[in-house]
């Protein structure tokens, strides 16, 4: 097989449920779908939460950390963006409310989430005593959407 690189497209044939189907496929960077999961986004100039005083919203209000979902896995997942959970703090809101390392943010409260800002956003007027609900893709499971949630202490 010739080298594929980044962004270049192949088409992959398999077998399922003894039928064959064929599906293109875009070719990803391994290192930065691993880092984008695993909460290394930080070298990434659109995240702001990366960038040097930048406030970090979703950790102070929720224990948590987020970035935006590489778009080879919104594209594998079929989901239009979205923010990945990179980090918890143990005892947190996000611990409290079952949130996982690798689950994927959709909505808050109804409002879509398709990318960092928009998670900022969605969360920037919440205040404590207020009710939270999240849609995620949960990280064991990335076939169907849940709801998890709670009031913000």
């Amino acid at each position: 097989m010739a080298p594929r690189h980044p962004g270049s497209t192949a088409r992959l044939t398999y077998l399922r449920d003894g039928k064959e189907n064929t599906v293109t496929v875009t070719i990803a960077d391994r290192n930065d779908t691993v880092v984008a999961l695993n909460g290394g986004g930080e070298g990434d100039d659109d995240n702001d939460a990366a960038k040097p005083n930048a406030p970090n919203v979703a950790q102070d209000k929720f224990g948590m950390s987020v970035s935006n979902v590489p778009q080879e896995l919104a594209n594998r997942l079929k989901l239009g963006g979205g923010v990945v959970v990179t980090n918890i703090k143990p005892g947190s809101f996000a611990d409290d409310t079952n949130l996982s390392k690798g689950d994927i943010i959709t909505e808050v409260n109804r409002h879509p989430v398709t990318d960092q800002a928009s998670f900022n956003a969605a969360i920037s007027t919440l205040k404590s005593g207020d009710d939270v609900v999240f849609v995620i893709r949960p990280a064991q499971a990335r076939t169907q959407s849940s709801f998890v949630g709670g009031r913000l202490p």
